[in-house]
């Protein structure tokens, strides 16, 4: 499997990110945490080779695809949840 180089910039935009996550100062500071790495995972994931992850998926993997799967639905529940008790 082909790596993308991470850049300085990579870095820096990273720890940033890493550093915002621990100010978060309340009882469901992983809640915030989980969801901040949700985003930098989906965000690394989006940015790969779609050609490759597709290869990599029909090749006995596709079990990832399930995974994904059930984490959108679990996702929707807590966002629709969240939404209609902020409305």
């Amino acid at each position: 499997m082909k790596r993308n180089k991470l850049t300085e910039s990579d870095l820096n935009r990273i720890i940033k990110k890493v550093l915002k996550e621990e100010e978060y100062d309340s009882k469901r500071y992983m809640f915030f945490s989980n969801l901040e790495q949700m985003r930098r995972q989906c965000d690394i994931l989006l940015e790969m080779n779609p050609d490759e992850v597709e290869s990599i998926l029909e090749n006995g993997h596709d079990w990832a695809q399930d995974h994904i799967a059930e984490s959108k639905n679990n996702l929707d529940q807590v966002f629709d949840f969240l939404m209609n008790e902020t409305k």
